[in-house]
């Protein structure tokens, strides 16, 4: 999840508490939230041209 990433990034670079607040920390991650991760990207995929 998005949040989960930045919630990440907050804990570890801006507040430097690391003590990051999980959404899912007291349960297992919903497999329909495991799907929605790994879908592809579609048009937001990352393209690299060749030269």
């Amino acid at each position: 999840d998005k949040g989960d990433f930045l919630e990440g990034i907050r804990a570890q670079i801006i507040d430097k508490d690391r003590q990051p607040k999980w959404q899912y920390a007291e349960q297992d991650v919903p497999a329909t939230a495991v799907s929605q991760m790994l879908m592809p990207l579609g048009a937001d995929a990352l393209v690299f041209e060749e030269e």
